[in-house]
């Protein structure tokens, strides 16, 4: 009888063990799960502002663009108006 109880305290004790090994992982897995989980998310809110200031770029490329088609068509229009008219001969003779 003695030596049966041994057996069960010392299964017991082992049982024990097994679940406190248990818990540690089972914790473990928990704390890995949630930093995955955080970093997943920091990197989905990173991609999101990089693309949100990729936009800002591309539409400040695009406004600087037009300003300046606009402010070129400006300075031709200003240079046709300022340019003396010359006549088509004028233009031949000085060709030849």
């Amino acid at each position: 009888m003695e030596k049966l109880f041994e057996e069960l305290t010392q299964k017991d004790s082992e049982l024990r063990q097994l679940h406190l090994i248990t818990e540690k992982s089972t914790k473990m897995q928990s704390l890995n799960d949630n930093k995955i989980h955080r970093e997943v998310t920091n990197l989905k809110r990173n991609l999101l502002h990089e693309r949100s200031l990729k936009l800002d770029a591309f539409q400040k490329v695009d406004q600087l663009q037009s300003h300046l088609f606009d402010m070129e068509d400006e300075i031709n229009a200003i240079g046709q108006i300022n340019r003396p008219q010359t006549s088509v001969v004028e233009k031949v003779i000085k060709s030849k």
